[in-house]
Protein backbone atom coordinates (compact mmCIF):
# COMPACT_ATOMS: atom_id res chain seq x y z
CA UNK A 1 0.00 0.00 0.00
CA UNK A 2 1.45 3.51 -0.59
CA UNK A 3 0.30 6.52 0.80
CA UNK A 4 0.95 10.04 0.58
CA UNK A 5 -0.23 13.10 2.01
CA UNK A 6 -1.95 16.59 0.98
CA UNK A 7 -3.16 19.28 3.00
CA UNK A 8 -6.49 20.70 2.57
CA UNK A 9 -7.92 23.74 4.09
CA UNK A 10 -6.84 22.69 7.67
CA UNK A 11 -7.21 18.28 6.99
CA UNK A 12 -4.43 16.06 6.30
CA UNK A 13 -5.59 13.41 3.86
CA UNK A 14 -3.66 10.13 3.42
CA UNK A 15 -4.09 9.35 -0.06
CA UNK A 16 -3.96 5.57 -0.70
CA UNK A 17 -2.90 3.32 -3.89
CA UNK A 18 -1.61 -0.20 -4.57
CA UNK A 19 2.14 -0.83 -4.54
CA UNK A 20 5.45 -1.31 -2.82
CA UNK A 21 5.28 0.61 0.81
CA UNK A 22 5.92 3.93 0.33
CA UNK A 23 9.27 5.58 1.43
CA UNK A 24 9.88 7.67 3.96
CA UNK A 25 10.54 11.13 3.89
CA UNK A 26 12.15 12.56 7.20
CA UNK A 27 13.31 16.03 6.04
CA UNK A 28 12.12 18.61 3.84
CA UNK A 29 12.23 17.53 0.21
CA UNK A 30 13.85 14.56 -1.12
CA UNK A 31 16.70 13.39 1.04
CA UNK A 32 18.97 12.80 -2.06
CA UNK A 33 17.21 14.91 -4.83
CA UNK A 34 18.34 18.51 -5.09
CA UNK A 35 15.27 18.85 -7.76
CA UNK A 36 13.04 17.54 -5.20
CA UNK A 37 11.65 14.49 -7.68
CA UNK A 38 9.66 11.92 -6.13
CA UNK A 39 10.63 7.83 -7.56
CA UNK A 40 6.79 6.98 -6.69
CA UNK A 41 5.00 5.50 -8.81
CA UNK A 42 1.36 3.94 -9.15
CA UNK A 43 0.09 6.85 -6.89
CA UNK A 44 -3.91 7.74 -7.47
CA UNK A 45 -4.59 10.80 -9.88
CA UNK A 46 -7.83 11.44 -8.48
CA UNK A 47 -9.20 11.23 -4.74
CA UNK A 48 -12.41 12.75 -3.12
CA UNK A 49 -12.40 13.10 0.33
CA UNK A 50 -15.94 13.09 1.21
CA UNK A 51 -16.72 9.68 -0.78
CA UNK A 52 -13.42 8.02 0.42
CA UNK A 53 -12.13 8.00 -2.99
CA UNK A 54 -8.18 6.81 -2.99
CA UNK A 55 -8.57 8.20 0.90
CA UNK A 56 -6.67 5.95 3.76
CA UNK A 57 -7.55 8.54 6.42
CA UNK A 58 -8.62 11.90 7.24
CA UNK A 59 -7.11 13.84 10.16
CA UNK A 60 -8.19 17.56 11.16
CA UNK A 61 -5.51 20.17 11.43
CA UNK A 62 -5.75 23.47 12.59
CA UNK A 63 -7.32 26.67 10.71
CA UNK A 64 -3.83 27.33 8.79
CA UNK A 65 -1.10 25.23 8.02
CA UNK A 66 1.99 26.18 5.94
CA UNK A 67 4.03 23.15 7.41
CA UNK A 68 4.89 19.82 4.38
CA UNK A 69 4.39 16.50 5.82
CA UNK A 70 7.15 14.98 7.35
CA UNK A 71 7.33 11.32 7.36
CA UNK A 72 9.68 8.82 9.14
CA UNK A 73 9.28 5.23 11.28
CA UNK A 74 5.73 5.35 11.13
CA UNK A 75 4.88 8.44 11.92
CA UNK A 76 3.69 12.05 9.91
CA UNK A 77 4.75 15.14 10.97
CA UNK A 78 2.40 18.29 10.33
CA UNK A 79 2.99 21.98 11.92
CA UNK A 80 -0.49 23.44 12.52
CA UNK A 81 -2.45 26.13 14.63
CA UNK A 82 -4.40 25.85 17.42
CA UNK A 83 -7.97 26.47 16.12
CA UNK A 84 -8.73 22.95 16.69
CA UNK A 85 -7.71 22.19 20.23
CA UNK A 86 -6.53 18.73 20.45
CA UNK A 87 -6.42 18.53 24.08
CA UNK A 88 -8.05 21.17 26.36
CA UNK A 89 -5.48 21.74 28.60
CA UNK A 90 -4.10 23.60 25.50
CA UNK A 91 -6.74 26.40 24.79
CA UNK A 92 -6.40 29.57 22.74
CA UNK A 93 -3.25 30.79 20.14
CA UNK A 94 -0.82 28.29 20.04
CA UNK A 95 1.58 27.06 17.40
CA UNK A 96 1.37 22.77 17.27
CA UNK A 97 3.71 20.32 16.09
CA UNK A 98 1.47 17.21 15.73
CA UNK A 99 2.90 13.52 15.64
CA UNK A 100 0.43 11.22 13.62
CA UNK A 101 0.15 7.71 13.51
CA UNK A 102 1.12 6.92 9.99
CA UNK A 103 -1.76 3.95 9.77
CA UNK A 104 -4.78 5.64 10.86
CA UNK A 105 -3.56 9.61 11.13
CA UNK A 106 -4.63 9.28 15.25
CA UNK A 107 -3.24 11.64 17.45
CA UNK A 108 0.42 10.04 18.84
CA UNK A 109 1.92 13.53 20.72
CA UNK A 110 2.40 17.30 19.65
CA UNK A 111 4.29 20.02 20.78
CA UNK A 112 2.46 23.11 22.09
CA UNK A 113 4.20 26.57 22.49
CA UNK A 114 2.56 29.60 22.86
CA UNK A 115 2.83 32.75 20.87
CA UNK A 116 5.67 34.63 21.64
CA UNK A 117 4.01 37.64 20.35
CA UNK A 118 1.60 37.50 23.27
CA UNK A 119 4.65 37.58 25.22
CA UNK A 120 6.13 40.51 24.53
CA UNK A 121 2.68 42.33 22.82
CA UNK A 122 3.96 42.72 19.64
CA UNK A 123 2.32 40.96 16.64
CA UNK A 124 5.63 40.98 14.46
CA UNK A 125 7.39 39.11 16.13
CA UNK A 126 4.84 35.88 15.98
CA UNK A 127 1.89 36.71 13.75
CA UNK A 128 -1.54 35.51 15.80
CA UNK A 129 -3.15 32.58 14.38
CA UNK A 130 -0.19 31.33 12.52
CA UNK A 131 1.15 28.34 14.33
CA UNK A 132 4.23 25.80 13.55
CA UNK A 133 5.86 26.26 10.31
CA UNK A 134 8.71 24.90 10.50
CA UNK A 135 9.10 21.37 8.92
CA UNK A 136 11.30 18.75 11.36
CA UNK A 137 13.97 16.47 10.36
CA UNK A 138 13.71 13.16 11.87
CA UNK A 139 17.43 11.23 13.22
CA UNK A 140 17.00 8.38 14.69
CA UNK A 141 14.69 8.82 17.47
CA UNK A 142 14.96 12.76 17.67
CA UNK A 143 13.22 15.18 15.95
CA UNK A 144 14.79 18.59 15.09
CA UNK A 145 13.01 21.40 14.29
CA UNK A 146 12.15 25.66 14.67
CA UNK A 147 9.22 26.55 17.01
CA UNK A 148 7.34 29.90 16.25
CA UNK A 149 9.77 31.82 19.49
CA UNK A 150 12.92 31.17 17.39
CA UNK A 151 13.76 28.16 19.57
CA UNK A 152 15.79 24.77 18.33
CA UNK A 153 14.32 22.11 19.71
CA UNK A 154 15.20 18.20 20.02
CA UNK A 155 12.14 16.25 20.48
CA UNK A 156 11.55 12.32 21.91
CA UNK A 157 9.70 10.43 18.79
CA UNK A 158 7.58 8.78 21.27
CA UNK A 159 6.51 11.85 23.31
CA UNK A 160 5.95 11.00 26.59
CA UNK A 161 4.61 7.99 26.30
CA UNK A 162 8.40 6.81 27.28
CA UNK A 163 8.67 9.23 30.24
CA UNK A 164 10.94 12.54 30.35
CA UNK A 165 14.14 11.70 28.65
CA UNK A 166 15.72 15.13 29.64
CA UNK A 167 18.10 16.92 30.21
CA UNK A 168 15.35 19.23 29.69
CA UNK A 169 12.81 19.06 32.02
CA UNK A 170 10.69 22.24 31.76
CA UNK A 171 8.16 21.01 29.35
CA UNK A 172 5.41 22.36 32.16
CA UNK A 173 7.04 25.94 32.02
CA UNK A 174 7.49 26.02 28.43
CA UNK A 175 3.97 25.23 27.48
CA UNK A 176 2.51 28.05 30.17
CA UNK A 177 1.68 31.56 27.99
CA UNK A 178 3.58 34.48 30.32
CA UNK A 179 1.87 34.72 34.02
CA UNK A 180 -0.03 31.43 33.14
CA UNK A 181 0.46 28.40 35.77
CA UNK A 182 2.35 25.64 34.33
CA UNK A 183 0.82 23.21 32.63
CA UNK A 184 1.63 19.35 33.57
CA UNK A 185 2.89 17.18 31.06
CA UNK A 186 0.39 14.53 29.70
CA UNK A 187 0.21 11.24 27.32
CA UNK A 188 -0.15 13.42 24.48
CA UNK A 189 2.72 16.04 25.04
CA UNK A 190 6.06 16.24 23.21
CA UNK A 191 9.31 15.52 25.21
CA UNK A 192 11.76 18.20 24.76
CA UNK A 193 15.35 16.64 24.91
CA UNK A 194 17.53 19.78 24.91
CA UNK A 195 16.69 23.57 23.53
CA UNK A 196 18.53 26.03 22.69
CA UNK A 197 17.08 29.80 22.04
CA UNK A 198 18.27 31.79 19.45
CA UNK A 199 16.92 34.90 20.74
CA UNK A 200 18.90 34.37 24.04
CA UNK A 201 21.83 32.57 22.47
CA UNK A 202 22.37 34.63 19.18
CA UNK A 203 20.32 37.63 19.52
CA UNK A 204 17.89 37.48 16.62
CA UNK A 205 14.50 38.96 16.39
CA UNK A 206 12.14 36.99 14.18
CA UNK A 207 9.29 38.20 11.91
CA UNK A 208 5.54 37.32 11.25
CA UNK A 209 6.39 33.30 11.61
CA UNK A 210 9.73 31.01 11.63
CA UNK A 211 10.25 29.21 9.00
CA UNK A 212 13.25 27.04 8.30
CA UNK A 213 13.76 23.33 8.13
CA UNK A 214 17.51 22.01 9.75
CA UNK A 215 20.03 19.99 8.37
CA UNK A 216 21.67 17.28 10.36
CA UNK A 217 25.21 16.67 9.02
CA UNK A 218 26.97 14.12 11.46
CA UNK A 219 27.06 15.95 15.06
CA UNK A 220 26.21 18.95 13.85
CA UNK A 221 22.80 21.08 12.48
CA UNK A 222 22.55 24.01 9.88
CA UNK A 223 19.38 25.99 11.12
CA UNK A 224 18.47 29.23 9.46
CA UNK A 225 18.17 31.75 12.21
CA UNK A 226 15.42 33.17 10.60
CA UNK A 227 16.61 36.80 11.48
CA UNK A 228 13.91 39.25 10.27
CA UNK A 229 12.77 42.76 9.54
CA UNK A 230 11.30 45.43 11.92
CA UNK A 231 7.15 46.16 11.36
CA UNK A 232 8.21 48.60 8.22
CA UNK A 233 9.77 45.85 6.41
CA UNK A 234 12.44 48.30 5.75
CA UNK A 235 14.73 47.30 8.45
CA UNK A 236 16.45 44.39 10.31
CA UNK A 237 16.08 44.96 14.26
CA UNK A 238 19.15 43.27 14.78
CA UNK A 239 21.23 43.44 11.84
CA UNK A 240 24.22 41.47 14.10
CA UNK A 241 22.69 38.90 13.92
CA UNK A 242 23.37 36.03 12.18
CA UNK A 243 21.73 34.23 9.14
CA UNK A 244 23.36 30.70 9.67
CA UNK A 245 23.54 28.62 12.93
CA UNK A 246 25.66 25.81 13.57
CA UNK A 247 25.05 23.83 16.50
CA UNK A 248 26.77 20.93 18.31
CA UNK A 249 24.66 18.14 19.00
CA UNK A 250 25.34 17.47 23.00
CA UNK A 251 27.71 14.41 23.51
CA UNK A 252 25.23 12.38 25.49
CA UNK A 253 22.75 12.78 22.24
CA UNK A 254 25.21 11.33 19.59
Amino acid sequence: MQVRWICLAGLLVALAGTGAPAGDQPQWGQRFSRNQVSPETGLPDTFDVQKGLNVKWVAPLGDQSYCTPIVADGRVYIGTNNERPRDPNHRGDRAVLMCLDERDGHLLWQLVVPKLSADLDDPYLDWPKVGHSSEPTVEGDRVYTLTNRGEVVCLDVHGFSNGNDGPYTDEAKHMAPRGQPPVDPGPTDADIVWLCDLRAEAGIRTHDQVHGSILVDGDLLYVNSCNGVDDTHRKIRTPDAPSLVVIDIPKEER
